[in-house]
């Protein structure tokens, strides 16, 4: 799913995506020592990364909380990004389908890297026909 959300949000817009600058896939940030107490690890792993603004996606699939400690786990590593200068937005199959939620994030993640979103009449469905289209090659 992450590969969905990198295309959403980052392919060319004359292709239906958003356009942004292209994040580090599954990158593995090395903590501070604060940081490591708080997950016990040396390192979280990000899903979409964008290295120079410290901002992050990561994707929360259906399973992610099978359990409260899974849960608490997550909100750990959340925490110790955070007390590196990281902010991490969670999203999940269901932002990428709502167009409300989807743009919402878009814009956030814009506002953070520093860059524009598309506009233009056609834009709204252009992406909704991306995001059709990859949910659709998802489901088979």
């Amino acid at each position: 799913m992450e590969s969905i959300s990198r295309m959403v949000y980052c392919f060319p817009r004359r292709l239906g995506g958003f356009g942004l600058a292209l994040p580090c896939m599954n990158y593995e940030k090395t903590l501070s020592q604060m940081a490591q107490r708080l997950v016990d690890k040396r390192y979280v792993v990000i899903d979409l990364y964008w290295k120079n603004y410290d901002f992050g996606v990561e994707y929360q699939g259906k399973y992610a909380h099978s359990s409260y400690s899974s849960l608490a786990s997550d909100i750990a590593r959340q925490l110790a990004a955070e007390c590196m200068g990281i902010e991490l937005q969670m999203i999940t199959i269901e932002q990428i389908r709502d167009r409300a939620q989807r743009f919402a994030i878009a814009n956030k993640i814009a506002g953070r890297i520093g860059a524009t979103l598309p506009s233009g009449l056609s834009f709204p469905f252009d992406n909704q026909r991306l995001v059709d289209e990859l949910l659709t090659m998802l489901a088979t």
